[in-house]
């Protein structure tokens, strides 16, 4: 919900433990009511819970990470291979 409402927030204006009430209330209401950094083209979570969206875009994700990682174990593999050869060779 966070990334939701606060995708287009600058960074440094989400409030600290030691922000004042004020500041807070204000916070909340131009990131809930006012919905300031909100982008317009993004579709609202719970719109996108009830279609099952978010749960395609996890499944996307994950598998996205998967490949990213079998990628780099490889690239590592290929190195460690390539070090030992160059061992034998010396």
């Amino acid at each position: 919900m966070n990334e939701y409402y606060e995708q287009g927030m600058p960074s440094g204006r989400k409030p600290q433990p030691t922000t004042d009430t004020e500041t807070v209330k204000r916070f909340i209401k131009d990131k809930y009511v006012k919905k300031l950094w909100v982008d317009e083209d993004e579709d609202h979570p719970v719109l996108m819970y009830k279609s099952g969206e978010i749960e395609k875009r996890k499944k996307k994700e994950k598998k996205k990470e998967k490949a990213k990682k079998e990628k780099k174990d490889k690239r590592d593999k290929r190195e460690k291979r390539k070090e030992k050869e160059d061992e034998l060779d010396l």
